[in-house]
């Protein structure tokens, strides 16, 4: 499908098929004899490498897409040097699963993991290319989301009875656990990594459900959260109870401050859900209480959870044998994702990495439609940081780019087209001329195209105050003139000073008193 999309040249098309390989995370595309399978995901995404190169409608880069670019190009430099450096250090090595208590520590040296772990962070970061210039994320998101659950709705009943018909085409990776009999771990290779897919599902669909403004996003996203839940429970494992332990209180807290923030809008919403949640509390609430205590408790002791923190304790001695450097990518498996980064990126890596999630953050604070995505992926963070250690896990990477703000396309830029300013009185407003490169120093590539709603109609010409005919500026504005223009923040002519009158300065709408 990606490849059709690719010739044909429908960036959707590839988006679905993207969405669709990440909705199979342990699924592989192309086995090549003796070399590690490589998973579905890794081949779509350079295929959609491309598709971003081709695209019709390229968007201009978020500014988060830099840090990302530098954490990858720091990790690959780190990786090659890293088992140099410090050749021969004990670390845990990847085979044998984090839950297996007999695993030794080895020597470091170069391996096949190394190799297909930066070859993973390469196709994370391909997906990344393509959804930040079609600007297909949040779409393909939605896609995978939906994907999965439906896939791990189906499959559960299937393996449960026995009949696991769809296990040859799922489970084709290299590392997949057939010991669980009653808890569930749908199209992944074991609970724990359902369980945290569910915690970042329920999170992003209940604030999708509250921050949109659709009745049909709305009911699609709480039978989205609703449905991940029922997954969460079924899944049984601990990472997802201790990340709910920590999620549940914050965004109560966080749902508070917004009620008043906002000065009670949407207040009869928030009635509802408050008497929901009683209700809930009130009928299930002991039930899901206890439920959560047990696994927990039925965690400690075991072991996996000897296991996996004995491996944490490892890492984290790693990092301080390497002076905070790390040992590269694939170089130590721990059980925390915090520790794995930390362990092989090191600090400086890791503080990178946490720009890059930064970043996305505060732009899509800035923009209500993008609010789920990145309260799905600091709930999805959450999870990692309990016992999900795996970098290259293709839903991390689709939240981090659905949460980036969208940018316009390349060659637009609101504040180029109408601008409405008096030369040299303030009496005398002039219609700005489109900039073009013959009469505009000012002019480039990227600049924007005006709103339709800003550009006159053709033939013609806004009337002035005072019924004078309206005057083109000259081609160079006197640089006394030239101020930030909102909402772009780039100078452009704004007119003279002393007038109060506020006229329309940018294309996209906004006003600058001139």
């Amino acid at each position: 499908m990606a490849l059709v999309g690719l010739l044909l040249r429908r960036d959707r098309v590839v988006a679905v098929a993207l969405g669709a390989a990440a909705a199979f995370p342990q699924s592989a595309g192309v086995a090549l004899g003796s070399v590690a399978p490589v998973p579905v995901f890794v081949c779509v995404a350079a295929v959609a490498a491309v598709g971003g190169l081709l695209t019709r409608d390229p968007r201009r880069f978020p500014s988060g897409f830099g840090l990302l670019v530098v954490f990858a190009l720091f990790a690959w430099t780190w990786t090659v040097l890293g088992p140099w450096v410090f050749e021969g250090a004990l670390v845990l090595g990847p085979r044998g699963g984090l839950n297996n208590p007999e695993r030794v520590l080895v020597p470091l040296g170069w391996s096949e993991t190394n190799l297909t772990q930066s070859v993973i962070l390469l196709a994370a970061l391909c997906a990344v290319f393509f959804l930040a210039r079609t600007g297909t994320a949040l779409f393909t998101l939605e896609v995978s989301v939906w994907t999965c659950v439906a896939a791990s709705f189906v499959r559960e009943p299937l393996r449960l009875a026995g009949a696991d018909v769809l296990a040859p085409y799922i489970d084709t990776l290299n590392a997949w656990y057939a010991v669980y009999e009653v808890r569930w771990r749908g199209v992944f290779s074991e609970p724990s990594l359902l369980a945290g897919f569910a915690t970042a599902v329920v999170v992003f669909s209940a604030a999708r459900a509250l921050t949109t403004g659709s009745a049909r996003t709305r009911v699609a996203s709480v039978v989205l959260a609703a449905a991940a839940a029922v997954l969460l429970v079924g899944a049984g494992a601990g990472t997802g109870a201790v990340a709910m332990i920590v999620i549940a209180p914050t965004a109560g807290v966080l749902l508070v401050v917004r009620f008043v923030r906002s000065g009670g809008k949407g207040a009869p919403w928030y009635v509802l859900g408050a008497l929901v949640a009683v209700l809930a509390a009130l009928t299930v609430g002991s039930t899901a209480v206890s439920g959560v205590v047990e696994v927990v408790t039925a965690k400690v002791g075991t072991n996996s959870q000897v296991s996996r923190g004995g491996s944490d304790t490892i890492g984290l001695d790693l990092l301080l044998h390497t002076v905070g450097l790390g040992v590269g990518l694939g170089g130590n498996r721990s059980s925390s994702f915090a520790v794995s980064l930390l362990s092989t990126v090191g600090v400086v890596g890791s503080v990178l990495f946490i720009a890059v999630v930064v970043a996305a953050v505060r732009g899509a604070h800035r923009e209500p439609t993008r609010v789920a995505a990145a309260a799905g992926l600091l709930a999805l963070l959450v999870a990692k940081a309990v016992a999900l250690p795996d970098l290259g896990d293709p839903l991390l990477w689709l939240l981090l780019a659905a949460s980036w703000p969208g940018r316009g396309s390349v060659g637009s830029d609101p504040c180029d087209g109408v601008e409405w300013a008096g030369p040299a009185s303030a009496t005398s407003p002039s219609r700005t001329s489109r900039a073009t490169p013959s009469t505009s120093p000012a002019w480039s590539p990227t600049h924007p195209r005006p709103s339709p709603h800003s550009r006159p109609s053709p033939g013609t010409r806004p009337a002035s105050p005072r019924g004078t005919s309206p005057r083109r500026r000259a081609a160079t504005p006197r640089a006394s003139t030239q101020r930030p223009c909102s909402p772009c923040g780039r100078p452009s002519w704004c007119g003279p000073t002393r007038s109060s009158t506020p006229r329309t300065a940018c294309g996209a709408g906004g006003t600058t008193p001139v």
